[in-house]
């Protein structure tokens, strides 16, 4: 399964991004695919939180429009939102210590690195760097646009 990061959501949605043909393609061919693929919820939040951020964007996102943004990437029928499953502070503390996370965002996307590795995820759709996590767990990069795979 394909899980996709805030990152790609957001260049998708901002027509303004410089990625956002790239991004809007990428989840296009997932959203017609006949392929499960999934979207953390926090990684929902934080499309929302920056989005929205009128610190961020000169025009941000109004939050009715991003809600609606969110709303239809869940009638997808091949989309499933995933959250942390119940034992999901076992693998997340010994990662967390091996990647040395710590506040300043650190924990924040190591969370999101573990979440989809905690849920069997075969794949991260990001454009964010790899952090010392990925060679905790075996992630490795294909390109920075491209999905990174779990071991």
């Amino acid at each position: 399964m394909i899980a996709v990061d805030a990152n790609i959501l957001v260049y998708a949605h901002r027509a303004d991004s410089p990625f956002h043909d790239r991004a809007s393609l990428s989840l296009e061919s997932l959203a017609v695919g006949a392929r499960a693929w999934a979207i953390p919820w926090p990684c929902a939040h934080e499309f929302f939180a920056v989005v929205t951020h009128p610190r961020i964007y000169k025009t941000a996102t109004p939050a009715s429009t991003a809600f609606a943004q969110l709303r239809a990437l869940q009638a997808l029928a091949n989309l499933v939102f995933i959250a942390e499953a119940d034992d999901y502070f076992q693998p997340l503390e010994p990662l967390a210590l091996v990647a040395k996370a710590h506040g300043g965002g650190d924990s924040r996307r190591a969370h999101r690195r573990d979440l989809p590795l905690a849920r069997r995820g075969r794949a991260v759709v990001s454009r964010s760097r790899l952090l010392p996590l990925s060679s905790a767990c075996g992630l490795q990069s294909l390109d920075r646009m491209t999905a990174r795979r779990y071991c």
